[in-house]
């Protein structure tokens, strides 16, 4: 079976609430790591999540609609922007980080 590994990077326009605004997505985190995801994740200027996310298609497809879906808890996801979508021989991440 052959598996090709795709790389993704992705934005979130989102609506908050409260503390929320202050951190970094850690439930993005989360579901990249338990979905076999590799990248980064942090907290724009703009206030936006932005963030790489590399693995199979099968589990990026599940990230994206997670992403799009449901996201992290007391967040509405308004937008979801995927750019640089590209199939890759080697995966450029070992983990998946939240950066600042």
């Amino acid at each position: 079976i052959f598996f090709f590994k795709q790389k993704t990077a992705y934005e979130m326009l989102r609506s908050l609430v409260g503390s929320e605004m202050c951190i970094r997505d850690r439930y993005t985190g989360i579901k990249a790591k338990e979905l076999g995801i590799v990248g980064w994740v942090k907290n724009s200027r703009q206030n936006t999540v932005v963030g790489s996310a590399q693995g199979t298609l099968d589990k990026l497809n599940l990230f994206k609609s997670w992403l799009e879906k449901e996201g992290s808890p007391k967040s509405q996801i308004k937008k979801l922007q995927l750019r640089n979508v590209k199939k890759l021989d080697v995966l450029e991440y070992k983990a998946f980080t939240q950066r600042n």
